[in-house]
């Protein structure tokens, strides 16, 4: 038989105190970590993925860049267009590998001020290249620009986004090497 004493039996009120604090700090940092990850979410889905790691620019300032950076490129898609995350973080990394990032500005085409910038692009565009062909309001582009003027343009829809096709018409056009 086990005997206890009234002094092994009695907790310190301050154990209790001690407790309820620990309680208290444990469902203040559930609740911070919840809004944090719900906040994060949605700056992702309003977001696009190369926002933060290419300069933005608009459809105003896309002729004076182009004087500014006559070799560049410019990756023209929506930021609210959820079909291409993932692509962009596989863009990212490609970007990243081959140490692009400095050569390409982001343009969010879902930005207000970038409405008609199909009629930009063919001021900025020889006149044998056809960029009413190109759906530049929609998915994914890549508008390379040589001495100014536009050189070539990758239009891909939303659904068919593929890393593999960037890679490709960036190899072909001496961006990247193999």
């Amino acid at each position: 038989m086990i005997i206890m004493s009234e002094k092994t039996k009695k907790i310190a009120p301050k154990n209790y105190v001690i407790y309820g604090i620990i309680c208290i700090l444990t469902i203040v940092l559930v609740f911070y970590l919840s809004m944090w990850y719900e906040t994060r979410k949605e700056y992702y889905k309003n977001n696009s993925v190369m926002s933060e790691l290419l300069a933005q620019i608009n459809q105003q300032e896309l002729t004076s860049y182009t004087l500014e950076n006559p070799n560049s490129i410019i990756y023209v898609a929506s930021s609210k267009d959820e079909q291409i995350k993932s692509f962009e973080k596989e863009l990212k990394k490609f970007v990243l590998d081959n140490e692009i990032n400095n050569q390409m500005v982001y343009l969010d085409i879902s930005q207000s001020d970038n409405v008609g910038l199909k009629n930009t692009i063919k001021t900025l565009a020889p006149s044998n290249l056809k960029v009413d062909s190109f759906n530049i309001e929609s998915g994914i582009n890549f508008i390379i620009f040589e001495n100014g003027q536009v050189k070539a343009i990758l239009h891909k829809d939303s659904d068919s986004a593929q890393i593999d096709h960037v890679k490709n018409f960036f190899t072909v056009y001496e961006i990247v090497e193999e």
